[in-house]
């Protein structure tokens, strides 16, 4: 059966003719034809020069996501050919473990799998299938994650917005279980390098732990000898209980979830440092601007806020707050101090967040040098063409 073919409309191309790897609905020419959500169509600029291959749903915006450039596989290669070979790639990618024993397996468009992200939880596989091209072919993506050695359970948690623009419902629980009791899949214990984490792979956040912090975590974990630390938004205490590991003369974490105080409390036990680690509830806005009205100072301190900016159109307020967050932040570091700073809302880029502390600084006022970027670890590639993959940005810097 040959690949149905579209046209992007003239003046269309320059975005995937840059590396990029979707089109929206605006940008195509459909000629009155619809093969159906995620089916497999060929991509030509108007002039008729390919571009590749990709899924098509046109009940969503984003309607075309690109799944293989041009030449890369046969012209007669099916979907199914092409995503088992992408998970193939995905899976030599990674090589050996990064150290402990939790890591992203498939990282959607990051590994030519749009709409598809699993995670390895010592074992236990969180599936999320975001698009209707991959729920066109869960038998087949199911079928190669059960075959993977070691596999304990396979649990979905595909609850996210984009399902819905997709046209499909959320999905949600155990899809398989080969060597592990359901009850305990609200604790699945795993190691990152020295520090051990339990993720709630049926009800936590993402699809249980948020494994993309991996490399900020190990950044916080180094820096933190005989500092007093502040993790601000602490969730279930992963930079908190990694300062503490690393030698942190104390730590306060402060969150608004009693919920997720518990499970950082939790981890604390489990790491045996809760003699270092104290919690707050509180609203972390208010409680920076309590503590620097208290006088205290930290040596070292995380921001991880939740996502301030869902879409361009709050584009303007999450910047104002990233920008209050930080300066009040500054105010509360020792001179010589240490901020990880991290924004994962995905309609802030890297250079409006930069500012935004470099505005804070100028107000608090701080003189501020970049010691480094952070973003997601090597489990988490993303495709250099596709700004939107780098969701996750971070920036430590020193307070002179």
């Amino acid at each position: 059966m040959q690949t149905p073919e579209f046209r992007l409309k003239w003046g269309k191309e320059q975005r995937l003719a840059s590396g990029h790897a979707w089109a929206f609905r605006n940008e195509i020419d459909f000629d009155g034809k619809d093969p159906g959500p995620g089916a497999l169509v060929r991509l030509l600029t108007q002039k008729g020069r390919p571009l590749g291959v990709g899924f098509l749903n046109t009940h969503s915006n984003l309607c075309f996501r690109l799944v293989a450039p041009h030449g890369e596989f046969p012209l007669e290669a099916t979907a199914e050919e092409i995503i088992s070979a992408r998970l193939g790639q995905a899976l030599a990618l990674r090589g050996p473990r990064v150290p402990g024993s939790a890591r992203r397996l498939v990282n959607a468009e990051g590994d030519w799998l749009p709409g598809l992200v699993v995670d390895d939880y010592n074992g236990v596989l969180v599936m999320q299938v975001h698009t209707a091209a991959m729920e066109r072919r869960r038998a087949l993506i199911e079928g190669w994650l059960k075959a993977q050695p070691g596999l304990k359970a396979l649990v979905e948690r595909s609850d996210d917005a984009t399902r819905l623009r997709e046209g499909l419902q959320p999905s949600h629980g155990l899809r398989f279980t080969a060597a592990w009791d359901e009850d305990l899949l609200g604790r699945v214990p795993f190691t990152e390098g020295p520090l051990q984490f339990t993720a709630d792979v049926l009800a936590g956040h993402k699809t249980g732990f948020f494994l993309d912090q991996r490399p900020a975590r190990a950044l916080a974990q180094s820096l933190a000898q005989g500092q007093d630390c502040l993790d601000l938004f602490c969730h279930s205490g992963g930079f908190g209980v990694a300062m503490a590991v690393g030698g942190a003369a104390s730590v306060l974490g402060i969150d608004q979830s009693a919920e997720a105080l518990a499970l950082a409390a939790g981890h604390a036990r489990l790491n045996r440092v809760e003699d270092k680690l104290s919690f707050e509830q509180a609203d972390g806005f208010a409680r920076l601007r309590e503590l620097e009205k208290e006088g205290r100072r930290f040596g070292l301190i995380v921001l991880d806020p939740p996502a301030l900016a869902k879409d361009g159109e709050a584009l303007g307020n999450a910047l104002r707050g990233y920008r209050e967050l930080n300066l009040r932040a500054l105010r509360l570091l020792l001179p010589g101090g240490r901020l990880i700073t991290c924004s994962c809302s995905g309609a802030v880029d890297e250079a409006r967040f930069a500012e935004a502390v470099h505005s804070a600084a100028l107000d608090a006022p701080a003189t501020l040098r970049e010691l480094g970027r952070i973003g997601a670890g090597p489990d988490h590639p993303r495709l250099l063409g596709l700004p939107e993959g780098r969701y996750l940005k971070g920036l430590l810097v020193a307070k002179a």
